[in-house]
């Protein structure tokens, strides 16, 4: 559980220190409440008022009111600074009671006032709250986006406490890949706490230290920096820190073999989130005294524990609900998992309770032979009928379990037999091998989906002048979404090439198409999705390209180069022409009337031409688990453009292979290569 770093936007406000003061200052903001004269000063005494009650006391009910209150003033005097602060403390308190959704719902309410307002100290607090929201259910590539929109701002402006933070949160995105890396980032930031006297930022860096020591099975590294966290904590009166160094005290103690230290620890960490409502962090109490218990041989009180951890986890997660249909395969094995554990650990205590019942009898017969033997009869019977009833017990419980994996087994294979179904639709729209074989001699496709179906695709088409049109283009989202959007898009191009021959009045005409379909979505704005992509048109006849590219852009690269604009980048005997797209989707955006632009090449005998989505270029991996880029993809084309073109493909497959390694495919990939 990594540290919930807490942004505090509050006009003019200063942390108390103990909860005496915290007091005072609750009594004093409620006096200028009522003698406040402006209504600005109304909603920031509201305002601070939930700060005091959410961030530092825990109260996240009464703050909530107070927000609202405060929000509602702003909104009727139109005071947008005052509104984006009570949003992104809504979107605080929301996350903190693990409602993510309703979080980012805040947040991207407020970067939109604070981005017309150009508040750039607010505005760089709202994305670090984004980011964390995606950190905390796992999307990280989005999560690092807004940590380095933030740490940009935070840089560009001096804020070095907001630039401790970032440096944390950007540990916790790589030490999820690399845990050196992860704490170089955590390293960085407590140097720069220490400097300024940022105690909440020292505290938080400590931690981060402990637990990267942690992962790496250091654990007497990890319990100092702990320690020295915990007392951090405490001095700041920061109950949800306090909390989470608690949670980790408690891990690292019971992988030292101290189980009975680690149960102690686990029990501060539910008493305390309980106190403060902080749902997130009291299931991972319960899910760490489960784990002492279980390691102290008291199985009845870990199970008891582990049935109390799942009971929040489920109120959680069933709340979540902008859950993609790839986390269905993660969540059926998570609940499998946990009933084999749960029948496993009912055996165990069974077991247990027998052996006890089997130590009781014996003591009995020795102390109680002679004078208590119709006592003993008599036991000896109920003893029986209890066995029997512990038996029916056992055996009905299996065959629950049974019943349970059954549907469990049949779901988890109608929702794949449906994906499958869907990935055979999908691949019907695609460029047929016949129809490319037909108009391209030497060509190769790396098509690489992330999941079953895809966002991206390629379509070809023979045009009504004869010419021959083939598309490379990377749909909104991935996955089922991401494919249902590529069908839309395929039928559009499909209807624009009816009417239109040039490249930039396909994807003009596309783009109107989209639109329209898109527009009664029921989303607020009506439809932002589309797709990026290159549209190639060849004339095979007259040896001429015409190329129209929206965000993807089209490499040409040519031996013995003559022409003089073209960016030289290896040797002197080839040179790679990059046709740059317009920067735009094809899809609504503030450039939706706009016209796309026509690129016309004269082709050359030799000539290799590129088509290719991000997925490429934005792939995690390496030694340092960093992007692969453009650059250096544009390296190695030149480097084996001499090679045949199927040999092309599988080094660019392997390569993509080798520099993933053991992290996670993060987007679809398409790369095409045609030779001329």
């Amino acid at each position: 559980m990594k540290k919930i770093v807490t942004l505090l936007l509050i006009i003019g406000s200063i942390l108390p220190e103990t909860s005496f003061s915290q007091s005072q200052e609750i009594d004093s903001l409620k006096q200028v409440l009522k003698a406040a004269s402006q209504d600005t000063n109304r909603v920031n005494a509201l305002k601070k008022l939930g700060n005091l009650m959410g961030l530092n006391i825990g109260s996240y009910d009464t703050a909530i009111v107070y927000y609202n209150q405060s929000l509602a003033l702003a909104q009727k005097l139109n005071y947008k600074k005052g509104m984006a602060g009570c949003l992104v403390n809504l979107g605080i308190v929301s996350r903190r009671q693990s409602n993510y959704p309703q979080a980012l719902s805040y947040y991207f309410k407020a970067e939109k006032i604070l981005s017309e307002i150009n508040h750039k100290i607010f505005l760089s607090n709202c994305y670090i709250g984004i980011g964390q929201v995606y950190a905390d259910q796992k999307f990280y590539p989005k999560a690092l986006e807004y940590y380095l929109k933030a740490i940009k701002i935070k840089e560009e402006i001096g804020d070095k406490d907001g630039v401790v933070t970032c440096y944390i949160e950007l540990g916790n995105i790589y030490g999820t890949q690399n845990h050196a890396a992860g704490l170089e980032y955590y390293l960085k930031a407590l140097k720069i706490a220490e400097e300024i006297g940022d105690k909440i930022g020292k505290a938080n860096c400590l931690e981060n230290i402990g637990i990267e020591y942690k992962n790496q099975k250091n654990y007497v590294k990890a319990l100092e920096y702990y320690s020295k966290s915990n007392q951090l904590m405490k001095e700041l009166n920061d109950k949800p820190g306090i909390a989470n160094t608690f949670y980790n005290l408690s891990i690292v103690n019971t992988a030292l073999n101290f189980p009975r230290k680690a149960a102690l620890y686990a029990d501060s960490v539910i008493v305390l989130c309980r106190e403060i409502g902080l749902i997130e962090g009291e299931r991972f109490g319960y899910q760490s005294l489960a784990i002492a218990y279980d390691k102290m041989g008291n199985y009845k009180s870990a199970y008891s524990a582990q049935i109390k951890y799942q009971q929040l986890n489920d109120s959680i997660f069933n709340e979540e609900n902008s859950k993609q249909l790839s986390d269905l395969k993660t969540n059926f094995e998570v609940e499998k998992k946990e009933a084999e554990l749960k029948v496993e650990q009912e055996k165990k205590d069974i077991i247990t309770n027998q052996e006890k019942q089997k130590q009781q009898m014996i003591l009995f017969i020795v102390i109680g032979f002679l004078l208590l033997v119709a006592v003993l009869a008599g036991f000896i019977f109920k003893n029986l009928r209890q066995t029997k009833k512990q038996k029916l017990t056992i055996e009905q419980k299996e065959k629950e379990t049974q019943q349970q994996k059954h549907i469990i087994e049949e779901k988890h294979k109608e929702i794949t037999d449906s994906i499958n179904y869907a990935e055979r639709i999908q691949r019907s729209f695609l460029a047929t091998e016949k129809q490319l074989n037909e108009n391209l001699t030497n060509y190769f496709v790396l098509f690489k989906p992330k999941d079953v179906v895809s966002g991206d695709f390629y379509w070809s088409a023979k045009l009504s002048n004869g010419n021959f049109a083939l598309a490379t283009a990377d749909s909104t989202g991935h996955g089922v979404p991401g494919a249902i959007m590529s069908l839309l898009n395929v039928t559009s191009l499909e209807k624009a090439i009816e009417h239109y021959t040039n490249p930039a009045d396909i994807l003009n005409h596309t783009r109107q198409t989209i639109i329209e379909r898109l527009k009664k979505d029921g989303s607020e704005e009506g439809g932002k999705d589309g797709m990026d992509c290159s549209v190639l048109c060849f004339d095979f006849a007259n040896k001429q390209l015409f190329i129209a590219a929206a965000n993807n852009p089209v490499w040409i690269i040519r031996s013995n180069p003559s022409n003089e604009g073209a960016r030289q980048l290896a040797g002197g005997d080839v040179e790679l022409i990059e046709i740059k797209p317009d920067k735009m989707p094809v899809g609504k955006s503030d450039k939706q009337d706009q016209s796309f632009t026509t690129h016309t090449i004269e082709l050359q005998k030799g000539d290799t031409i590129y088509t290719l989505t991000d997925g490429f270029p934005d792939q995690f991996g390496g030694p340092n688990g960093k992007k692969f880029m453009s650059k250096k993809l544009k390296e190695l084309l030149l480097a084996n453009v001499h090679l045949p073109i199927t040999q092309q493909k599988k080094l660019l497959d392997s390569t993509f292979k080798k520099w993933v390694g053991d992290l996670e495919q993060v987007d679809d990939v398409t790369v095409i290569g045609i030779k001329v």
